[in-house]
C-alpha cells in the first residue's frame, strides 16, 4: 500500500507542477528508484516519515502556500536522499538495481 501511495502522491506532484522538464526527468528515475524502494526493504520509520512529509506538502497546496509547499516537497527529497545514502552498498548491488544509464 505504501509504495502505492507514494507512486501516486508523486505522480499528481509531478503533473501539478506544470513543469516541461520534470516529467521527463522522473520517468527516467522512477524505475531505478522503485527497484531500490522494493529491494532495499525500506522500513516502516523512513515510510512514516515520508506519509509525514506528503502531508505537509498536500496541506501547503491545499492551502494555497506554493512557498510552503516548494520548501517542504524540497525536504521531502532531501530526506529521500538521505536515506538513499544510509543504505548498505549492498542495496546497490548490479544485481539487486539496475540503473540504465542515460
Amino acid at each position: 500500500a505504501y509504495l502505492q501511495h507514494n507512486d501516486r502522491f508523486h505522480s499528481l506532484i509531478i503533473e501539478l507542477s506544470g513543469s516541461e522538464v520534470l516529467p521527463g526527468l522522473c520517468e527516467k528515475l522512477v524505475g531505478p528508484i522503485f527497484r531500490l524502494q522494493f529491494t532495499s526493504n525500506v522500513n516502516s520509520g523512513s515510510s512514516k516519515t515520508a506519509l509525514n512529509e506528503h502531508r505537509v506538502v498536500v496541506n501547503a497546496i491545499l492551502a494555497g502556500d506554493e512557498e510552503t509547499a516548494e520548501l517542504e516537497m524540497r525536504q521531502h527529497i532531501r530526506s529521500a536522499g538521505q536515506i538513499i545514502q544510509d543504505l548498505p552498498d549492498t542495496a546497490f548491488k548490479k544485481d539487486r538495481v539496475a540503473i540504465r544509464r542515460v
